[in-house]
């Protein structure tokens, strides 16, 4: 087996062969700087999941600047976790950027960063938004990453913006988060309420049901492992506990009825 491709291995293995994020740098930076070898997108998304595992934001950032210094584009699950270390360190410009660059945007600048006249900022900033209207490159994959987004629109207060993510997670079928409703909720106290206003009964189911379904998954689960005797006599107990329920609401309703005084 080649050096390069024994080294990526060894760091896609992980931490139960390079043992740390620490001790898989020294692996790579041995091997690139020391060797001279060129090690793949691969072994650079591997050590930056080890190194987001452990914390390591900003060096996860700088893996992402380093491969970028090799002139190789990063694949889509480094700009993921590198979206992911960039919201741990509260950088929303950086998860911005990042996002427009998965989404395949051809002009990742965002308008809140642009300087010149006002009608030249209004057409390109028209123009970001009726481009990230579509999904594009988008698959429900990148539903975190579409989450951080509207987290770092939320934090930027770019409502047009925030607006077309919504629109984006609505067509993947993409359930927002305590902390993106967090986000909207903020922008409405300072008078920014077009994102609240665009918000639709199916978000907010999609939210409630990704919120219950692990914990009605954990009773289904429960339920299938009993016996069939145990799943009757829960059936027995639910029906009595229905059935004793209703006869003191009846019970409570007769008593509380007004009485003919004729009778």
């Amino acid at each position: 087996m080649p050096p390069g491709e024994l080294v990526e291995n060894a760091l896609i293995i992980g931490r139960s062969l390079v043992g740390n994020f620490s001790h898989g740098f020294a692996l790579l930076d041995q091997a690139e700087d020391a060797v001279g070898l060129g090690l793949s997108q691969r072994a650079y998304a591997a050590l930056m999941l080890l190194g987001q595992a452990e914390q390591e934001h900003i060096q996860v950032l700088g893996l992402l600047g380093r491969l970028r210094g090799h002139d190789i584009d990063p694949s889509p699950s480094m700009l993921r976790t590198a979206m992911s270390a960039a919201a741990e360190l509260e950088d929303w410009g950086a998860v911005s950027r990042l996002f427009s660059e998965l989404a395949g945007s051809d002009s990742p600048v965002e308008a809140l960063e642009l300087i010149g006249p006002p009608d030249v900022i209004d057409e390109l900033r028209t123009a970001a938004v009726c481009e990230t209207d579509d999904a594009g490159r988008l698959t429900a994959a990148d539903a975190d990453a579409l989450r951080l987004a509207l987290r770092a629109h939320c934090a930027r207060g770019d409502s047009a913006l925030v607006v077309s993510t919504l629109r984006r997670m609505r067509k993947l079928e993409c359930a927002l988060t305590t902390a993106n409703y967090a986000g909207l909720i903020r922008l409405a106290s300072i008078g920014n309420m077009s994102p609240i206003r665009a918000l639709r009964t199916l978000d907010l189911w999609r939210s409630l049901s990704s919120a219950f379904e692990p914990q009605l998954f954990t009773i289904l689960n429960m339920v299938t492992r009993l016996t069939r005797s145990d799943r009757e006599l829960i059936l027995l107990a639910v029906f009595a506990t229905l059935g004793s329920t209703m006869l003191s609401v009846m019970l409570t309703a007769a008593e509380g009825a007004p009485r003919d005084p004729f009778v």
